[in-house]
C-alpha cells in the first residue's frame, strides 16, 4: 500500500516524511521506502534510516539500517531511502528513525505514520 500524505513537522524535527511504504517482494524480502525532506535552514549530513519489524505483540522481530540515498541533504532538499531485510511471517509493522551521525534521533515513525516520541 502506498501513503501519499506528508507528516507534520514537530519543533524539534529535521526531516519530513513525504512518503512511506512497506511490502514484500516475489524473492521472500520486506522493503520499507520512501522519501524524507530536510525541514532545518541547515544541512544535513551522514543520515542513517534504521527499520524495525515488529509483531503483533510489539515484540522486535528485526532491525535493518543504510544510509539515505544522498549524503548530504540540504535545506528544502528531499531524498528516497530503501531498506531492506528477509521476509519473516512474523514481522507484521514497521517504524523507521532517522538517526544523524551524532546519534541524535531526527524523525522517527511507525507504519501509520504516526511519530514515536
Amino acid at each position: 500500500m502506498v501513503l501519499a500524505a506528508v507528516s507534520q513537522p514537530a519543533d524539534a524535527d529535521r526531516l519530513a516524511l513525504v512518503s512511506l511504504r512497506g511490502y514484500e517482494d516475489s524473492s521472500g524480502y520486506q522493503h520499507v521506502t520512501g522519501q524524507v525532506t530536510n525541514i532545518s535552514d541547515a544541512s544535513l549530513e551522514n543520515i542513517t534510516v534504521v527499520v524495525s519489524w515488529y509483531s503483533d505483540w510489539g515484540d522486535l522481530v528485526t532491525m535493518r539500517e543504510g544510509p539515505l540515498s544522498d549524503g548530504r541533504l540540504v535545506p528544502g532538499q528531499a531524498t528516497a531511502f530503501e531498506i531492506r531485510g528477509p521476509a519473516l511471517p512474523y514481522a507484521t509493522t514497521y517504524s523507521a528513525a532517522f538517526m544523524a551521525a551524532t546519534g541524535d534521533t531526527l524523525l522517527d515513525v511507525d507504519s501509520s505514520w504516526k511519530e514515536v516520541r
